[in-house]
This record gives structure tokens, sequence and C-alpha cells, in this order.
């Protein structure tokens, strides 16, 4: 497998360590190379770490584009993985010239990457907006930045989570706290407490948050030393500014781009993160691999790192006042600080380790090279469609439906699965599977000729009792999905009442062409067959809702509770139809 990384070359703090980190531990186990669209320490420091790093930086983009079409095509590339929004635009043009797949890593909220900056909010976040749209598959950096995706409309299935990752086990180089004090221009004093914030000066890390809490904890600590690192020339006169104006000039320090993060992280006693969004910052991780008492705001995905209370504080994001009670509380407690440092350490350690980061970036490297060959064998993109009234918020539906996928997924768990909806956003975000409006002229037949296996699916959606519309709905999508080749499934369905002569002859017509039908009932059973429909395969199962394992049963409770309602005992359901005995359970292997 051969896999080319490309990326702008700007990048600094959480972005630059993940990328470098990683592309070096793959090389180890694939061919990997690396773009860096402009020159300067990123690429230098690619070189450093011995990584196959080469520099694209013409002044012009149209020809950075052809450069990096040569060097896929010379290179007959298995993958494109991008970073940042030059290189995502740059993917969508090889993703039309090359055909290869194209995945693009999701180190931050997009939205919210040039907010101090309107021209570039308007240039390059613009850009690399769409551009994200048209690529094939996606990383985000932690399970709240995938939600974050999947609610934006973003494919589930092709969306994947790998958090970042640190080598705990090789050895830190570290300056004597002397050395790192006297080089970034800061006393030290014996009994001093360091708080630290180590972030880009960015407005969306929230500096102005931890410059409040700092002056609200100098009142109760005067022990307490703040230090603030990271470029950024251009908020820096504004943070110094509202230093001077909170009184705690004398306290606060900055030191500006450090470059020996480890040695930060040894002389500080408490770590600080107030961002108002991150991904799965690499800061947390340092700080914990330096054993280092942390608060930070709730954002990303840390809440599957903290247990809140045992390794550290999680505040609401823009809150100084919680912020300033958590740092005031550590300060007056060393051993909760030491405890707290050894608890963090030993969660981080075992769940975000480099290695774990590398092996789950490989798998889905495999899993991508599966899907791609399947597809240049079919043509087809998505294993299964499923249409049901679904979208509806009709609890009946969405229960057939959530076993329905959970079976599909219990059997592979890497079925591309796309559900036709009446509420697509509301499916997405339900069952992390993609989405269409079932009546969408242009998506439904697009979607159906790219699909290998149609399923209708729960429900009694061939009956003409409430509707013939809704009848000649479900006969029309069955009859352009085997027109489009997919092969059609009629799946746990009730059957009936058909009145119409018409209806009748039409839905028998369609129903014969099907490759297999399962009914939920034998009254629907008897009613196919005096349709006629014989050559499908048939069985007799059970609504699919019967699989579906016991939730707990606490939150019903208490909406009884809150309604006056008693309970009177509890209800068994069982698969059977008129007091008989299903002939056949309903299982999958059936399709």
């Amino acid at each position: 497998m051969k896999v080319l990384h490309l990326i702008g070359g700007g990048d600094e703090g959480g972005a630059k360590s993940h990328v470098l980190s990683l592309v070096q531990q793959l090389g180890n186990h694939i061919s990997v190379k690396l773009i860096s669209l402009r020159p300067g320490p990123f690429a230098e420091d690619a070189k450093k770490m011995g990584i196959d790093v080469e520099v694209i930086h013409t002044g012009n983009i149209f020809k950075d584009i052809s450069l990096v079409r040569k060097i896929i095509e010379n290179g007959r590339y298995d993958i494109l993985h991008t970073h940042g929004a030059k290189a995502n635009m740059i993917g969508v043009f090889m993703k039309k010239q090359t055909k290869i797949p194209v995945v693009s890593t999701i180190h931050s909220d997009y939205r919210l990457d040039y907010l101090n900056s309107i021209w570039k909010m308007y240039t390059f976040g613009l850009i690399n907006t769409v551009s994200l749209r048209f690529l094939d598959y996606y990383v985000a950096v932690s399970n709240n930045f995938r939600e974050m995706l999947i609610k934006r409309g973003f494919p589930p299935q092709r969306i994947y989570t790998v958090y970042n990752g640190i080598p705990f086990d090789k050895p830190v180089d570290i300056m004597p706290p002397e050395d790192f004090a006297k080089k970034y221009g800061f006393p030290i004093q014996p009994g001093d407490i360091f708080i630290g914030i180590l972030a880009r000066l960015d407005p969306v890390k929230g500096h102005t948050v931890f410059l409040d809490a700092a002056a609200k904890v100098a009142k109760k600590c005067p022990q307490a030393r703040f230090l603030i690192g990271g470029p950024g020339d251009d908020l820096r006169p504004s943070l110094e500014k509202r230093a001077s104006r909170l009184g705690i000039s004398d306290k606060v320090f900055f030191l500006g781009k450090v470059t020996e993060p480890y040695s930060f992280f040894n002389l500080i006693d408490i770590n600080v993160l107030a961002s108002y969004s991150e991904s799965f910052p690499y800061v947390i991780l340092e700080g914990a691999r330096m054993k280092k008492a942390t608060v930070s705001s709730r954002v990303g995905g840390l809440e599957d790192l903290f247990v809140q209370g045992e390794n550290g504080y999680l505040f609401t994001p823009g809150d100084s006042d919680a912020l300033a009670d958590y740092l005031i509380e550590l300060i007056c407690d060393e051993e909760k600080r030491r405890r707290f440092g050894e608890n963090i350490y030993k969660s981080a350690s075992e769940r975000f380790s480099l290695k774990a980061m590398t092996e789950t970036q490989l798998s889905i490297y495999s899993r991508i090279m599966k899907q791609v060959k399947k597809s240049k064998s079919d043509r087809k993109k998505y294993d299964i469609a499923i249409l049901g009234y679904y979208g509806y918020r009709n609890s009946g539906d969405d229960a057939i439906l959530k076993s329905i996928i959970g079976q599909l997924k219990q059997k592979n768990e890497e079925l591309s699965i796309v559900v036709l909806s009446n509420d697509p956003h509301e499916t997405r975000t339900l069952y992390k599977v993609q989405a269409v409006h079932r009546f969408n002229p242009f998506s439904v037949p697009a979607v159906l000729s790219k699909t290998r296996l149609f399923i209708a699916g729960g429900g009694t959606l061939i009956q003409d009792g409430t509707s013939s519309r809704s009848l000649w709905y479900y006969l029309f999508v069955l009859h352009l999905a085997k027109s489009k080749g997919a092969r059609t499934v009629l799946l746990a369905n009730g059957l009936g009442p058909l009145t119409g002569k018409g209806n009748r002859k039409v839905a028998a017509r369609i129903l014969n062409r099907m490759d297999a039908i399962t009914l939920r009932d034998s009254n629907a059973y008897d009613e196919l067959i005096s349709l006629n429909v014989t050559k499908p395969v048939i069985k007799i199962t059970a609504d699919p809702a019967l699989i579906l394992t016991s939730c707990d049963l606490s939150a019903g409770a208490r909406i009884c509770e809150k309604k006056a309602f008693l309970p009177t005992g509890n209800l068994w359901h069982c698969a059977s139809e008129n007091g008989r005995k299903l002939k056949t359970p309903f299982r999958f292997s059936h399709l």
C-alpha cells in the first residue's frame, strides 16, 4: 500500500504533531510520502525525523496541482491523505484527475479556523468548507468531531475516528527550569505555583477566559504565576492590555512560541486548556505525559479521557468562575495535584499512545482499499438501501429501523447503508448511516443506481387501505431499484389489504420480480399467495422490533411517575399470530 500525505506546511501545534508523528510511524509499515505546500519549519522538522518529504511551492496554484498529480501518477499511490484547507482543495482536483480515494483528517472545527481574520475566513475558510464536501473519506480526531460532521451532513459510514497519540515510552529532553525561565524571560521565586496554558494566541483558544480566571485566583493565591505560551502577534497586544486592566501584569508572562513543550509542562504545576472548540488537543496529552494536574474546558473528545474529580477537572467553555475555583482548589492542595497527575498519566498512556493511533490509521486505510476494490468491480457505492415509513417520528417504525440496522451491522460492521427517510438529518444523526429524502427526485434514483441490495423494510407497506398513493409510491421505488440493477427484498412486512383490481395486478407483477420476501404473519402470506406471487424466496418470520434488547426502564418509570400513572406489571411480547407460533424465526441469514 502506498499513501501520499498532503499538507499546507504552515501548521503548528496539534496538527503538526499529529501529522509528523503519524507519517513517521506509518513509514515503518507502508510506503508513505509527505508533501508540504510551503518551505519552513514544518518541512525541516519532517526531514529531521527521517520522513520522505517534498516541498512544492511554485507560487502558482495550478502548477502546484500539476506537480502533485505527477507525483501521484508516477509513484502509483493508492490513497491521498490531506490535511488543511489548501490540501483539501487540491484533493478535490486529485480525486477527479487521478481517481484515487482522498481522505482528509479534520484537526479542528473548520468553521472556526479563521475567526481572527475576516479575509481568511471568507477565502481559505470558505474554500475548505466547500472542498470537504467533495472528498471521499474523513478522519475525525475525536468522537465529538465525528458527531459534528454527521450533524453537518457528512456521510457517517465514511467518517472514522483516530485519536491523537504520543509516545509515552519515549524519553524526552527536559531543560532545567531555571534555564527555561531564563530563555523565555520570567522569574522563578521559592513558593511560586505556575499555571500554564500552551496554545496559539487565537480567540478560539480562550485566553481571555484564562486571564479572567487568573485575576480571580490571584486575589486568593498570591503565589500563583501564569504562563502563556504560543505564537500569535496579532492577538498578544490586546491580551497584554487585558492583563494590565485586570491588575495582574506582574503575575502573567507571555512567552511567545515555545519550542520545548515538554520543558514547559515540566516546569508548570497545573496545565490549563480554555478553548471554546478543540478536537483532541495534544497539549493535554503532553501535560499528562509529564504527570501534571489538568483543568480543561469541556471540548472535543476530552470526556473520553477525563473522569471528573479523579484525574482532572472539566469546565464549561467560557466559564472563568469555574476555572478559577478549580485552580484555587488545586493550588491549595499539593497532594491532589500529585494524584491527578498520576491518574491522568495512567489513563492517557493506556488509551492515547502513538502505537494505538498508528494501528487505527492503518486499519482505516485497509478498509478504504477494500471498499474501493469492491466499488471498482461493480461500480456500486452502497451495500444496502433501506426504505420504509422512516423519518416521521413513529416509534414503531423507528424500532424496526433500529433493529434492521443493528442486525446488519452485527453481521458486518463495514456495510455501507443508506436510508430513504422523510427526515434525513434526524435519521443520519440517530442511526449513524447515510440518508436521503425519500421523495427527492434526483437523490433517490442516484442512490438506487449505486446500491447492491434494496430493502423495503418493516411495517405494512404494500396495502391500499390508507391510500393507493402510498402503495404506488412503494411499488414504484421497488420497480426503480430493480431496474437500476439492485437485488430487492421485501423484509418482514405485513401485506394488505389490497382491494383495487389494478392495484392487485401491478403489485403482483412487481412483487414477483423480488429476489426475496419475508412476511411477519401468516395472513400476509395468504394474501401473497392469493396474488399468485411465487417466484421470490418467501419466508414467514417476525417483526424486526422483537429483536431489540430491553432498554433501561427507569426513564419510563420516571415518566409514569410524573404523569401519575401506576405500573400494572411487566408486559411480555411473543412472536405469534392469532395464538399460532411463527413458522420461521426472524433471521437476516434469509437474505
